[in-house]
């Protein structure tokens, strides 16, 4: 019994050093390397009332592409995918990602659109690629390449542009003035009369009373005889005048012809007038 016992604590001497052997060969044949790719968010624009939140997406090419160990990550048909969230503007980014095996690693990485009413987002698309190599004595080393969709020009870390626009504030006051429909004619308050444009005289329907009279015709008088048969056939001439500019006013014609027969009139009177006056003094004259 004794030598058994022997025997076994003698392979176990023999094994441990071997055991140790193994995985330490094993651990220098699985170098790693690890890398973090960092995003910005900038805000320009109006200042916010508020902080809100931006959420962006790391995805990769394909199920075997490594990963940012985080319980963010989630599985689709496109790949695997990992988020962010930046409150407000700042960096960030998805996480620690480690590689065991040399190879070139694609990510893209975009803003989801949100629904923040007054801001507008970004829709820039930024291509990754991850470089992993490895030197003659096994260790790997990363090299991060980024640039942004259909572009060449490289950067070192994806930046995404918002903007935020304050709403105009409404009016408290309400319109002194009704809007009106331009195509539908202007009514008149009930019990006012229509206002006339200035000129124009008031036109009657055919068959109505004139709702104003007439206003006659200022009469002269002489006190000799003489003038009489003057005075009689000037005021017939005003009379038919009258009669006439009358009718123009019952059956709504121009107000440019009312106007030429108002001005006839007048210088009808003057003349008058004035040959009134002529005869008086020569009358006098006559009789001196």
């Amino acid at each position: 019994m004794k030598k058994w016992k022997n025997c076994i604590l003698l392979l176990t001497l023999l094994l441990f050093p071997l055991f140790f052997s193994v995985q330490s060969k094993a651990a220098q044949q699985l170098p790693t390397v690890a890398i973090n790719i960092p995003v910005e968010k900038k805000l320009t624009g109006d200042k916010p009332p508020s902080v809100e939140n931006f959420i962006f997406i790391l995805k990769g090419e394909d199920a075997t592409t490594p990963m940012p160990a985080s319980d963010s990550n989630d599985m689709d048909s496109l790949g695997v995918t990992a988020t962010l969230t930046i409150a407000g503007t700042g960096t960030g980014s998805f996480g620690t990602i480690v590689y065991a095996e040399p190879n070139d690693y694609h990510y893209t990485i975009t803003e989801e659109q949100g629904s923040a009413e007054n801001y507008t987002y970004d829709s820039t698309v930024y291509n990754v690629t991850v470089q992993i190599t490895s030197d003659d004595n096994g260790a790997l080393s990363a090299q991060v390449s980024m640039s942004k969709d259909g572009e060449t020009g490289k950067t070192d870390r994806a930046v995404f542009h918002n903007s935020y626009k304050e709403p105009e504030p409404e009016s408290s006051e309400p319109s002194s003035e009704p809007e009106t429909d331009p195509s539908e004619p202007e009514s008149t308050p009930s019990g006012e009369p229509e206002s006339t444009p200035a000129g124009e005289p008031e036109s009657t329907s055919a068959g109505e009373p004139e709702s104003e009279t007439e206003k006659p015709i200022p009469t002269i008088s002489s006190d000799t005889p003489m003038d009489s048969g003057i005075f009689d056939s000037i005021g017939g001439v005003l009379g038919s005048m009258r009669g006439v500019l009358g009718s123009r006013v019952r059956t709504g014609d121009d107000s440019m012809t009312f106007a030429i027969g108002y001005i006839l009139l007048v210088i009808a009177m003057v003349g008058l007038i004035a040959f009134v006056v002529i005869r008086r003094r020569k009358h006098s004259r006559k009789e001196k």
